[in-house]
C-alpha cells in the first residue's frame, strides 16, 4: 500500500452525527487521551453551487442533516489504515476519515470563513461555537483572510448575486462575526461604488428601470 493511498498524518478530520450514540460517545472519549476540536453545523443548506443540487438530489435552500466537523491530532503522524482500525473498535463501522494537510485552514472551514465557503455563501457560524483543545482552536487564527481578500470575496457576491448596498449590509449584520466585515470597513467607498455602478449600469443597458431593492440614495449612503 503506497503513501497515496494509505496517506499519513497527526491530523485527521472526520463528520460525527448527534442522532449516532456510537459518533457521540466520541466526542466525550476522545478529548481525553488526544488534542480534539469540533463544531456543531445544524444549519448547513444545500447552495446552488451544490453538487447535489446541480444533480438534482436535492433542492437550493434545503437543510442539510445536523452534524459535526471533528479533528483528532496524535502525538505522532499516523497511517489511515491505523487510524480507521482504531475508529473501527470504538463504532464498528468503516466512516469516512481523512488527513488534514493544513490545520489552521480545516479549523477556518469549521465556521465557513475560509475564502471557498465564504464565496459559495455557507452559513458562517461564530468563531465561539468551535469547542475542545485551546491550542488547536488558537491555529484558525492564523488563516483569518485579510481585508484585501474579504473585499475580493464581497465584490464577487454582490455583482453574482446583484446585491444592493442595502442587500450587502443585511448579509454583513446577519453575520456579525464574519471576516467581511473587514472589507467594509477598509473599503466602504469602494463597495458604495460597486452598489452605484450597478444601479446606472441597469438604466443605460435598459434592462430594467430600477434593480430591484436598489435607490440612488441606497447606493451612496452608508
Amino acid at each position: 500500500m503506497n503513501e497515496k493511498s494509505n496517506p499519513r498524518s497527526r491530523n485527521w478530520a472526520m463528520i460525527l452525527y448527534p442522532d449516532d450514540d456510537k459518533h457521540v460517545f466520541l466526542l466525550s472519549y476522545f478529548p481525553n487521551y488526544y488534542r480534539c476540536t469540533w463544531i456543531l453545523h445544524d444549519k448547513d443548506v444545500y447552495t446552488e453551487k451544490s453538487k447535489s443540487v446541480l444533480s438534482g438530489e436535492h433542492k437550493a435552500g434545503e437543510l442539510k442533516k445536523a452534524h459535526y466537523h471533528f479533528v483528532i491530532q496524535f502525538d505522532n503522524p499516523r497511517y489511515l489504515s491505523g487510524v480507521k482500525e482504531m475508529l473501527s473498535q470504538f463504532t464498528g463501522e468503516n466512516f469516512h476519515v481523512e488527513p488534514v494537510s493544513s490545520l489552521a485552514g480545516y479549523l477556518l472551514y469549521f465556521t465557513h470563513e475560509d475564502l471557498k465557503s465564504v464565496y459559495e455563501g455557507k452559513t458562517i457560524y461564530p468563531k465561539d461555537e468551535i469547542k475542545g483543545s485551546t491550542s488547536l482552536i488558537s491555529e484558525r487564527e492564523e488563516m483569518r483572510i485579510d481585508s484585501l481578500e474579504a473585499l475580493q470575496i464581497l465584490l464577487n457576491m454582490i455583482l453574482l448575486n446583484h446585491w444592493s448596498f442595502s442587500d450587502t449590509m443585511e448579509f454583513l449584520c446577519s453575520n456579525p462575526k464574519s471576516s467581511l466585515w473587514s472589507a467594509m470597513k477598509s473599503y466602504q467607498h469602494i463597495i458604495t461604488r460597486v452598489c452605484h455602478e450597478q444601479y446606472y449600469s441597469a438604466i443605460i443597458d435598459n434592462k430594467q428601470s430600477k434593480v430591484k431593492g436598489v435607490s440612488e440614495n441606497d447606493c451612496c449612503r452608508l
